[in-house]
């Protein structure tokens, strides 16, 4: 017991120290603070933009890659759509994990996990889904964190959450 309080000390002391800059997408719809020192691009049109981000001196399989996207339409979280994932999830091979509907930080959610393998590289991968809406506010983020390992570690566990915590819709 000491030792998982000790790591997530230690994890919650690094992260505390670390830069961070709020980033705004091309629409002026969202913005979330990303790491300083990770790459970082923006792109979009009117109806649409996506924000990446990831710490590129991670070696690949040690990285977290988040795209975030708005796009004008809104969509309906209903367990219609959960079908609708679920089921283009497993059409390429890949298998839905922990789906719920959530309210959370302001927006109303639907997040899911898809677990797949990359047959090019041969490498299994994990994308944590989460897409939220926000009353009165138009569109919807889809928020994916792509990792390349089946669990998330203390630190990278903690990180995903301050980022996830300081998205904003403006």
């Amino acid at each position: 017991m000491k030792k998982i309080l000790l790591t997530l000390i230690i994890a919650n002391l690094i992260l505390s120290c670390a830069d961070f800059e709020t980033k705004t997408d091309v629409n002026n719809k969202l913005k979330i603070d990303v790491p300083k020192d990770w790459a970082f691009q923006n792109s979009g049109q009117e109806i649409i933009s996506l924000m990446r981000f990831t710490d590129t001196t991670l070696y690949y399989k040690d990285r977290l890659l988040f795209d975030i996207s708005w796009e004008s339409d809104k969509t309906e979280f209903t367990h219609e759509f959960k079908k609708l994932m679920d089921s283009i999830a497993i059409s390429k091979g890949w298998t839905p994990k922990n789906q719920s509907f959530k309210n959370v930080n302001g927006f109303d959610a639907y997040f899911f996990d898809v677990v797949g393998n990359d047959s090019l590289g041969n490498f299994d991968f994990v994308i944590d889904n989460r897409y939220l809406n926000q009353k009165d506010k138009d569109g919807t983020i889809f928020l994916y964190i792509t990792r390349w390992k089946e669990k998330l570690n203390e630190r990278d566990s903690l990180l995903v959450e301050k980022i996830f915590e300081t998205l904003e819709r403006k």
